[in-house]
C-alpha cells in the first residue's frame, strides 16, 4: 500500500466480496430464516458491518411485509438508506 487511497480502495473491494458472501449465505439459509435474522436481530443492530453494503439493504427490504415492521415502515426505510455507505 503505498496511499491511503490505495488502502480505501482495497478495503471497499473486500467489504463487497464479503457482503455478496453473507447475500449468497441468506440465500443458502433460505427466506424464512433470513426474514427472521434480519427483522428480529440485525435489523436493530446499526453497528453490524454489513448494513452498509447495498446488496443487504435490497435484501432486508424483501421483508418490510412482515407484521413487525408494519407500523415503522417510513422509520425502517429512513434508516436503511442512512446505513448505506456501498451502493448497488
Amino acid at each position: 500500500m503505498e496511499t491511503i487511497d490505495m488502502l480505501k480502495d482495497i478495503v471497499s473491494d473486500v467489504s463487497e466480496v464479503c457482503s455478496i458472501v453473507v447475500a449468497l449465505t441468506f440465500e443458502t439459509i433460505g427466506p424464512s430464516f433470513t426474514g427472521d435474522l434480519l427483522v428480529d436481530s440485525l435489523g436493530e443492530q446499526d453497528e453490524w458491518a454489513f448494513h452498509a453494503n447495498g446488496y443487504i439493504a435490497l435484501i432486508d427490504s424483501h421483508f418490510d411485509y412482515k407484521h413487525e415492521r408494519q407500523g415503522r415502515l417510513e422509520e425502517i426505510h429512513q434508516r436503511r438508506e442512512n446505513r448505506i455507505k456501498y451502493q448497488v
